[in-house]
């Protein structure tokens, strides 16, 4: 019911992300490695400033917001590879629009979540690094450094810089299955504590497996949404592809930290040749941005399991040019496939059949 532009609804994801970024940035590590999903647990605190700052919340709501959210926080890495963890971003979402809507109403909670003894660090991390969020909120903003990077395969996103490789690889050196004996892929210890199937049965787990985005890397030389499919994991072909590959903790990789997602990956062909490479980053990284181009395809894989063609067209024309837009309702129908209007148009159809109703009596 709240009209909104596209101007404001930019201004409230980029204070979305900032906050999520900093409270991201601060929290011990351990909050990962131990299990926690952070999409799922600081997504919602995001989410609920970016909802707080279209319903134009002041500060003291915006705290209870903070509070409220962070109670609902909550996600675990052991469903990597289940319809639950894509769960995890969806409930996060929905969580940041309760919190918001509950703070606006009245609702009262904790003003210190955060920092607290038994508050969202110490609880879910076991502690965090005050140098960097106190004071930094807006000062040099997430988006700009080191700026966003956004996937470019629908799969882990620790899997994207060996996948790039690999994808150029086959296509640099035309190389087919038959051409490999084996392939290593060396990583940093986060890459195989998150991306936990070596030989998975289902797509959802294929997602979370190097030796499947290698396999079909190889055989495809895609890695869409058309790749990600159970009959593919399934396949014969890909099946025998998947067991040419291991992953391993590279020393080097795990020497240089755990600030990029670096990888190598080194081919050993049947004719005794070595092809080798290493990518620190994946396309879609500020290092390595995808073109408009590139998103719009990217957009139309995955619009294309639900808007029509025209649809989806119309969607990146709106996107295009958001900030012009005085109200989201365009893009907002255009997402829907019109259903949005059609929506408004038999609850309008029957509110006035209730009133002439009501008016015979």
């Amino acid at each position: 019911k709240e009209k909104i532009s596209g101007e404001d609804f930019v201004l409230a994801y980029i204070l979305g992300v900032e906050v999520e970024c900093r409270i991201a940035d601060a929290i011990n590590p351990h909050h990962y490695q131990s299990g926690f999903h952070s999409t799922a647990t600081i997504g919602g605190l995001g989410a609920a400033m970016a909802v707080g700052k279209i319903l134009k919340l002041k500060e003291e709501e915006l705290i209870r917001t903070l509070g409220i959210a962070a109670s609902m926080a909550s996600g675990l890495r052991e469903n990597f590879g289940t319809m639950t963890k894509p769960l995890h971003a969806g409930r996060a979402a929905e969580n940041g629009v309760t919190a918001a809507l509950l703070a606006r109403a009245g609702f009262s909670s904790a003003t210190n979540i955060l920092e607290a003894r038994r508050g969202f660090y110490n609880a879910m991390a076991g502690g965090y690094d005050e140098n960097k969020i106190a004071g930094k909120l807006g000062g040099t903003y997430f988006m700009k450094e080191p700026g966003i990077s956004i996937k470019p395969y629908p799969s882990g996103s620790l899997s994207h810089p060996a996948q790039d490789l690999i994808l150029d690889l086959v296509k640099e050196h035309d190389l087919h299955a038959e051409d490999i004996e084996h392939i290593d892929v060396g990583t940093n210890s986060n890459v195989p504590n998150a991306l936990i199937y070596p030989m998975p049965k289902t797509a959802l787990e294929g997602k979370f497996s190097i030796p499947f985005c290698m396999a079909i890397a190889v055989l495809e030389r895609k890695a869409g949404i058309a790749q990600f499919q159970d009959r593919k994991v399934r396949d014969k072909r890909v099946v025998e592809m998947m067991k040419r590959v291991t992953l391993y903790v590279d020393d080097e990789m795990e020497a240089l930290g755990y600030d990029k997602v670096r990888a190598r990956v080194r081919l050993k062909l049947k004719n005794g040749r070595m092809i080798e490479g290493r990518y620190d980053v994946a396309r879609g990284h500020p290092e390595k941005p995808m073109s408009w181009a590139e998103l719009g395809d990217k957009f139309r894989d995955c619009a294309e399991l639900m808007l029509p063609r025209k649809g989806a067209e119309e969607v990146i024309q709106l996107v295009a040019r958001v900030e012009q837009l005085r109200s989201l309702s365009p893009l907002l129908r255009a997402l829907t496939g019109g259903k949005l209007v059609e929506r408004k148009s038999k609850t309008a159809k029957a509110g006035s059949k209730k009133w002439s109703r009501t008016r015979k009596r």
